[in-house]
């Protein structure tokens, strides 16, 4: 069915795609809405990106709306500005007053006297919202500080406007005629605080009995679902969608069904990103269809599982990464690295077994024998570590990501060399005797269209190598007696023999800077 267009303006698909905790909280919901059977499979969707990060749609109308916060404490306070969104979007938004708006955190709030607190926080946001942009006016130190952290992400994103993270990401979002981090001066900030404050709406909670229909959201069992429980979270819902005998049959098999559920809402918010938003939901019939398959294959899901590994350490990584946001410090919300990675779930199923070889030269273990192709630590600290730090690269065919360095072309591995270890000879093996490497090249060379980029890889980085670059023909040449002979070097194969380097992420990414 066609959904009103009540979009939210400020369109967050971007960065959404990489959220995989919202992701994942919105299976979440529709298997228990699925499971508990309030309406017909078939007159439900699941629509991203609503009012709030998204909603729930039964029968032709918006039945409820779901925000989703990474908390670090159980303070209902952290949730001051989301709650006042929630509430204005039900007064905004009233087509339907008996639209319930859910909060969903990963650290468990303390609900008692619930009513009570958020009818405090949300009165009290504007006042107290209008009282430190009014200061923050008229303190020149605090505006001109801002103005360099401005400066500053312009110049590694060329942007600041697609984000949304709190009142100063809508505030900056207001210098819509800033163009180059040249125009960003103090006038304009201030004129966008003013423009913002003239903006804000209060919310009277006694209308259409708004505040009523604010909740926290109450899993079934009252399990409460942080980071760390979403996967086992969906794969308890999922046997109980099945009943225990089914269940029982399809255990071995479980993660494959939890992982083309994910599938639906990735490749949702992707093609959303890539084309003109829809209006149009998953239906709770394609996640039906799919839980009641007898049986999926196994190849293409081994593929899926290092996909999955890919976003969940990507995840990992960004929980650990810090930015600036007004006056304090949060968790990862703007790194860019959600957006860097969005060509990543484009790639079909044969694209994405390259990419995870190629990625991955150093695991010596065919992907039928081992669906671990993607190293954990390596990704983090050098494909993650050097994809967030450049502010330059290319994509290229069949979705490798390259840096330029004069005229040299680095691709990004996650090949991981712990500094206690440093064992060079462990990784010279793994390029040089790994017969999926092989033929994986042996396709590439087959593809024309792929082969030339593959032949302009000049060096591979890598992480926590001392030397500034590691001649890959050096290493080899010290395996010769166990290694076979030049000619048939994997990475040679494809490279044109070329003199290919190792170089250490953060070397690079210092030396690039």
């Amino acid at each position: 069915m066609d959904l009103p267009n009540t979009k939210d303006p400020r369109n967050a698909l971007a960065s959404w795609n990489g959220y995989e905790f919202q992701g994942q909280i919105a299976l979440i919901v529709v298997l228990e809405k699925m499971i508990g059977k309030e309406f017909p499979v078939g007159q439900c969707e699941l629509l991203l990106e609503d009012l709030e990060d998204f909603s729930i749609y039964a029968e032709g109308r918006r039945v409820s709306t779901h925000q989703v916060k990474a908390t670090k404490d159980n303070s209902i306070k952290d949730c001051q500005e989301a709650l006042y969104k929630m509430a204005l979007g039900l007064q905004n938004n009233n087509e339907d007053k008996q639209t319930k708006t859910y909060l969903h955190t990963s650290n468990e709030l303390d609900t008692e006297d619930w009513d009570i607190k958020v009818k405090e926080v949300i009165e009290g946001f504007v006042p107290e919202t209008e009282k430190d942009l009014k200061k923050a006016l008229s303190d020149d130190v605090e505006i001109t500080g801002k103005i360099e952290k401005l400066k500053e992400r312009f110049n590694k994103k060329g942007t600041f406007k697609t984000k949304r993270n709190g009142v100063w990401e809508d505030i900056y979002r207001l210098m819509d005629e800033v163009s180059e981090d040249s125009e960003i001066l103090s006038g304009n900030l201030r004129r966008a605080i003013e423009k913002y404050l003239k903006s804000l709406d209060k919310v009277d909670l006694s209308k259409d009995d708004i505040l009523n229909r604010i909740r926290y959201y109450d899993y079934r069992n009252h399990v409460n679902v942080d980071r760390r429980s979403t996967r086992e979270r969906i794969k308890e819902l999922i046997r109980e969608y099945w009943g225990e005998e089914i269940a029982e049959l399809r255990e071995n098999n479980i993660d494959n069904y939890r992982l083309e559920l994910q599938e639906q809402i990735h490749c949702y918010v992707a093609d959303n990103h890539e084309n003109e938003p829809n209006r149009k939901g998953i239906p709770f019939s394609v996640f039906e269809r799919i839980l009641n398959q007898t049986s999926f294959g196994t190849r293409e899901y081994k593929i899926l599982r290092n996909k999955d590994i890919f976003y969940e350490k990507l995840e990992e990584y960004c929980e650990e990464c810090r930015f600036e946001r007004g006056d304090q410090l949060s968790g990862c919300g703007m790194c860019d690295l959600h957006e860097k990675k969005l060509w990543f779930q484009e790639l079909s199923v044969v694209e994405l077994e390259r990419v995870f070889h190629i990625m991955s030269p150093h695991v010596n273990k065919s992907l039928d024998a081992d669906s671990n192709i993607v190293d954990a630590a390596g990704l983090a600290d050098s494909y993650f570590y050097t994809l967030n730090n450049m502010d330059f690269g290319k994509i290229v065919h069949n979705a490798k990501v390259v840096y330029q360095k004069g005229k040299d072309n680095c691709i990004l591995t996650d090949i991981n060399i712990p500094r206690q270890q440093s064992s060079r000879e462990g990784i010279g093996r793994g390029l040089t005797e790994n017969e999926t490497i092989d033929k994986i090249c042996s396709d590439i060379l087959e593809n024309r269209e792929f082969a030339k980029e593959r032949m302009e890889i000049d060096a591979l980085i890598v992480s926590n190598q001392k030397e500034e670059k590691v001649r890959l023909k050096d290493m080899c040449r010290r395996l010769t007696e166990s290694a076979r002979a030049e000619d048939e070097w994997s990475y040679l194969k494809i490279t044109e023999k070329k003199d290919i380097c190792l170089w250490a992420a953060e070397k690079f990414v210092s030396e690039n800077k």
